[in-house]
């Protein structure tokens, strides 16, 4: 659940400041897999979502909530046990006297035996080869290391999700995610009925970053919003995404209340 400010900070006030922390929270090289759900629904689904990613992948998955959504009170569906997906870690099918735990498998995600079925792993926070042991030695350095990044960005068009309203016309179109994105979309409507093109990208994953999706999505837009619940973070990505010549403005707010339609539209009539 995220909160505004640093340290303590506003424990109880809604904010979109770990947006970063989830990204870059640890030191090294490495990828990370972030969503955020808008609506309490949505925070079913989307967590269901993310223990399926991190099943798959091997890797932690955050799920980028804030106090508005947490205290959020809403009429949801709820799948039967049956239609809910549920994805489950591969386990080697070889003996455990064949068993490589950090084996180069083609897809990248190396097969994970259960505890107590015999087979045997060594684990470390160290660099290591294929069975798990640390190494120093280059040629085992560089398959790891890309590894850990490549099992994600190979497959980042099957991990990336969003909403799209109104956006094949819009002149301006508005980037938000969490409870950013509700004002936007409800913002976006009434801006519709008074005759402004303006559509709206409401992102369900942060990272990785969907880089490609949003360049040509606002390729033929003239203007970019980007609102946010902070003192601006997404809003560095999208204009490293997007041309320099690309007209980019930000909407934030990071005392701790929301982001309001009205302000959402007061922006929109600012930059016409």
């Amino acid at each position: 659940m995220q909160r505004g400010g640093p340290s303590t900070g506003l424990p109880t006030k809604i904010g979109q400041s770990d947006t970063m922390q989830a990204r870059w929270g640890s030191h090294g090289d490495y990828t990370a897999i972030a969503v955020a759900p808008s609506t309490v629904e949505e925070c079913l689904t989307e967590t269901i979502r993310a223990f399926n990613l991190a099943e798959r992948f091997h890797t932690p998955v955050t799920v980028l909530m804030d106090e508005v959504i947490g205290h959020m009170r809403e009429i949801i569906s709820i799948p039967e046990p049956g239609e809910i997906e549920i994805v489950n870690r591969k386990a080697p099918t070889c003996k455990p006297e064949d068993y490589i735990p950090y084996e180069m498998t083609e897809n990248l995600v190396s097969p994970i035996a259960g505890y107590g079925k015999g087979y045997r792993s060594h684990v470390t926070g160290l660099t290591h080869d294929t069975m798990g042991f640390s190494t120093n030695n280059p040629d085992e350095i560089f398959p790891k290391l890309d590894k850990l990044r490549n099992k994600i960005m190979n497959y980042q068009d099957e991990i990336t999700k969003f909403r799209l309203e109104m956006v094949d016309d819009a002149e301006i179109i508005i980037i938000a995610y969490g409870t950013a994105a509700r004002a936007a979309l409800q913002a976006v409507s009434i801006a519709r009925e008074a005759g402004v093109k303006v559509g709206v990208i409401q992102l369900y994953t942060i990272w990785p970053f969907p880089d490609k999706e949003i360049f040509e999505l606002c390729s033929k837009a003239n203007k970019v919003i980007v609102g946010e619940l902070n003192m601006g973070q997404i809003i560095n990505e999208v204009k490293r995404v997007l041309p320099n010549d690309k007209e980019i403005h930000s909407l934030l707010r990071y005392d701790g209340e929301i982001l309001t339609p009205m302000q959402m539209l007061a922006k929109l009539e600012e930059v016409l």
